[in-house]
């Protein structure tokens, strides 16, 4: 009796050493697949972005006199053709002064374009188109005093100017939206697990607790994370 015990009792652990092996391996796949599935759709989205962004700049700021009435009309044709994306575009001069926006708004009053970010990086490498991290909108007046969440990208341009050769910074401010409706989608259906995206230096991009990290109730190591290879680990 002594021996078969023993025996039950060392078949049962192995047994169970299997089928939790094998539900981790399960837990990590479907995981692993829905991370991926996850990062082909913001992939294609922000490809449609970038494709909206580059064809602002070659379609309409390089294609057109800024003093002419077609670029008015493709500059306003853009935006309204991609609003469900797009919260703003924006044309500034070398010395940050705003020469076209859509939708049509009034600057906010003190707002020196040259001291963001978005500019500054636009400025140091004139080759790139530039991505920012989530922020507030607080270039243009809002009547209804609504908060925007955008991404910013921008990027030096050429300005189309008569005869004259002129340089300027194409701001794009991308809807938040499109990146938190990817990321909650997963987040709602999931099952005790939550996902979460960082930009490549650790800064917090979306987060489904997103309002309790702000205000100091819950911490992510997202520093941590940006150390790790591409693959699976357990922390």
């Amino acid at each position: 009796m002594a021996i078969s015990l023993v025996t039950i009792i060392v078949m049962g652990l192995l047994l169970y050493h299997r089928f939790k092996l094998a539900l981790e391996k399960t837990a990590v796949d479907n995981t692993e697949a829905t991370v991926e599935g996850t990062v082909d759709r913001l992939n294609a989205d922000l490809l449609d972005i970038r494709q909206i962004f580059n064809g602002a700049n070659y379609n309409v700021v390089q294609q057109f006199d800024i003093s002419s009435r077609e670029f008015v009309e493709q500059f306003s044709l853009l935006y309204e053709t991609n609003s469900d994306k797009v919260q703003s575009v924006a044309l500034y001069d070398h010395e940050g002064k705003l020469i076209a926006s859509e939708p049509v708004a009034l600057e906010k009053k003190n707002v020196q374009v040259q001291t963001q970010e978005w500019y500054k990086n636009a400025e140091n490498a004139i080759e790139n188109v530039h991505f920012s991290t989530p922020h507030i909108q607080e270039l243009f007046e809002d009547g209804a005093y609504r908060y925007q969440w955008v991404v910013s990208l921008s990027s030096y341009v050429d300005v189309n100017k008569g005869e004259i050769p002129e340089t300027g910074v194409l701001l794009l401010d991308m809807k938040y939206s499109v990146i938190r409706d990817v990321m909650k989608q997963i987040n709602d259906s999931s099952d005790g697990i939550y996902y979460y995206l960082s930009s490549q230096g650790g800064e917090m991009i979306y987060h489904p607790r997103g309002t309790e990290l702000n205000r100091g109730l819950f911490k992510e190591n997202s520093l941590e994370a940006t150390k790790y290879e591409n693959g699976t680990y357990e922390i």
